[in-house]
């Protein structure tokens, strides 16, 4: 798996948690952090040696 290709999908589902936090769109909110939860454990978890 490409590590430098996950990046963008952080950051773009962190602007998608931004958006719905102020429209005030709970679920995707809670979908969006998941997301960026698991993208960031794959991440972390592929940069120890």
């Amino acid at each position: 798996m490409n590590q430098r290709g996950l990046y963008p999908i952080l950051v773009l589902f962190l602007v998608v948690a931004l958006k719905g936090i102020i429209d005030q769109t709970w679920p995707l909110v809670v979908i969006a952090f998941l997301v960026v939860l698991v993208v960031a454990f794959i991440i972390f978890r592929h940069k120890r040696p």
